[in-house]
């Protein structure tokens, strides 16, 4: 019973260990995961204006849409009013001329500059850099 027990947990411990449970999502899968949410978004409206992207992620996701600018974000926001909400109305944060967004993970409670490409009014999302 004992050896049937062990056998048991040990082969737990390795499925834990294979799956990678705990471990955290890497800019690749932020950027697939962003991008995912785009193409349901396309599929229900085609409605490409950031407070559309904004609440559709926040409807829809961990993750908000904070701001947009030409220069990569280095570093996270430092004020307690940008850390969970974006600046409504202002549909300059992301467009045609913005080259990085600044996304906050609620779930993780990270923050994250990632590239944006845009193809005919649509983002596509690139590998994401956790800022620290």
């Amino acid at each position: 019973m004992k050896k049937k027990f062990l056998s048991i947990l040990i082969l737990g411990i390795l499925l834990i260990g294979i799956t990678g449970c705990g471990k955290s999502a890497s800019g690749k899968n932020i950027s697939d995961n962003l991008n995912k949410l785009i193409d349901s978004l396309e599929k229900e409206s085609n409605d490409f204006e950031v407070s559309t992207i904004q609440k559709y992620f926040e409807k829809n996701s961990d993750y908000r849409l904070l701001a947009g600018q030409d220069e990569e974000f280095t570093e996270k926001p430092s004020s307690a009013e940008n850390q969970y909400t974006y600046v409504q109305g202002n549909e300059q944060l992301i467009n045609t001329n913005s080259l990085y967004a600044l996304i906050y993970d609620t779930k993780s409670d990270k923050y994250y500059s990632i590239s944006v490409t845009y193809f005919s009014y649509k983002p596509y999302f690139n590998e994401a850099r956790e800022l620290k």
